[in-house]
């Protein structure tokens, strides 16, 4: 009943000053929780990677949908003594991913898609 309460509140009062700030960091709270953001240095990701650099000796590494290779790149450039294996099955994305990555001596691009079983599939793309 506690939820219902406040909606009512909230929804009585939603002109009301306090509210819409409140509303503002709500939104703001939620975003940082979701993590939507793809910028490696500011998501985690990069540090993730660089402490496991630190740690263990990665030999290889795969990047299924790779699309236009950010993560192939940082990966290459963290581990320098690994092969990133990058997989991109949409044939104009894949170019986009040789033009990138594909002088980097350490990654080896891959025009097809991984999957559990073999078979073939149909690819629906937004332009």
């Amino acid at each position: 009943m506690f939820g219902r309460r406040v909606k009512i509140l909230l929804a009585n009062h939603r002109r009301n000053a306090f509210v819409r700030k409140l509303d503002y960091y709500m939104v703001e709270l939620h975003r940082a929780y979701e993590n939507s953001n793809y910028d490696f240095r500011e998501n985690g990701e990069q540090d993730v990677l660089e402490a496991i650099r630190n740690h263990l000796t990665v030999r290889t590494a795969f990047d299924v949908g790779a699309n236009i290779g950010e993560w192939t790149n940082l990966a290459s450039d963290i581990f320098l003594n690994a092969r990133i294996f990058s997989f991109e099955i949409i044939e104009n994305t894949y170019r986009d991913l040789v033009a990138r990555c594909g002088g980097k001596a350490n990654v080896l691009l891959n025009n097809v898609g991984l999957s559990d079983g073999p078979g073939e599939i149909e690819m629906y793309c937004a332009r």
